[in-house]
């Protein structure tokens, strides 16, 4: 009677409590099919600080427009900036436009980038290091009548591939996706 039994629970209650209790916990980062990018956004802090960089103003399209731009939709989604920027661990937001002329001399183009980078103490010469961990850009824009809506739309499509990996990269943070 009692062999019966131990049966019955090793083949067929056992499995079913595993599978019960798998389904019921979350995957962690680690379990996940990660891309390249996303898997170098394990463990980053969530901690930031946004810089725009080799911009000059363009009549409503500022630097401080832009950080302001995207520190809103950062802290939309669940993303913290940092209050004291100096101190680790902390990562960077950097958003680089860059206006370029055309030959004909008619519009400007904008190419915009969006890195992402960590600073690392480390234990050697230097006492900080600072690496691109996440890069995605080159977009180029061409704005018409819409200016400076049509930049602004790129900057915020390149924050919400950002935040989707991120927060696929680190799901316990529990941050809302990009497109959500």
């Amino acid at each position: 009677m009692m062999k019966g039994r131990n049966n019955f629970v090793l083949t067929l209650v056992l499995p079913a409590v595993f599978l019960i209790g798998l389904s019921g916990f979350p995957k962690s980062a680690s379990a996940l099919q990660l891309t390249v990018l996303q898997s170098r956004l394990v463990g980053l802090p969530n901690r930031f600080v946004v810089k725009v960089e080799n911009f000059e103003p363009d009549g409503l399209l500022t630097p401080s427009s832009v950080k302001t731009l995207v520190e809103s939709k950062l802290v939309g989604k669940g993303i913290k900036l940092a209050d004291n920027p100096s101190t680790t661990p902390l990562a960077h937001v950097i958003v680089n436009i860059r206006q370029e002329m055309p030959p004909d001399g008619y519009g400007v183009t904008y190419f915009i980038d969006l890195n992402i980078f960590n600073d690392t103490v480390i234990n050697t010469t230097y006492k900080l290091r600072k690496g691109t961990i996440w890069m995605m850009g080159s977009y180029k824009v061409t704005p018409g009548r819409d200016f400076p809506k049509s930049v602004e739309a790129r900057i915020v499509k390149l924050i919400e591939y950002f935040m989707d990996d991120y927060f696929t990269a680190n799901p316990f943070l529990g941050g809302q996706r990009g497109g959500e």
